[in-house]
C-alpha cells in the first residue's frame, strides 16, 4: 500500500482533506494488546515520561488534557497533549479503522 491508495479506499474526497492540518490514525483496540505495545503520558522522546505496556498504559494518559482545546502557552498541556502509543513493528492496513483530518 501507498499512502495515497489507502487514503483512497477510505474516503472517497480527498480535497477537503489538504487544507488540514492534523490527520489522526485511528487503529484497531487489539493493536493494544500485542506484546511490546507501550501506552506513554506525553512524548516518548521528553525526559520525565512515564510508560506501561499494554492497556494498563491507558490508566497513565490524561485524556482530559488530550481532547481538550488547544493551549500552546501552557506547557502542562502541552506535555500532556502529546500522550503516545509506541508500537513495535509496522501496523499493516487490516488494522486501520479509520483516518480522520481536522
Amino acid at each position: 500500500y501507498t499512502w495515497r491508495k489507502l487514503l483512497n479506499q477510505l474516503s472517497s474526497n480527498l480535497g477537503e482533506f489538504q487544507s488540514h492540518h492534523l490527520c489522526f490514525i485511528v487503529i484497531k483496540p487489539q493493536v493494544a494488546e500485542w506484546q511490546g505495545v507501550f501506552f506513554t503520558d506525553m512524548n516518548a522522546n521528553k525526559n520525565g515520561h512515564t510508560r506501561l505496556e499494554g492497556t494498563a498504559g491507558l490508566s497513565i494518559i490524561d485524556f482530559t488534557m488530550v481532547r481538550s482545546t488547544p493551549k500552546p502557552g501552557n506547557p502542562v498541556w502541552k506535555d500532556k497533549s502529546q500522550a503516545e502509543v509506541l508500537v513495535p513493528n509496522n501496523i499493516s492496513a487490516e488494522y486501520i479503522d479509520h483516518i480522520a483530518f481536522m
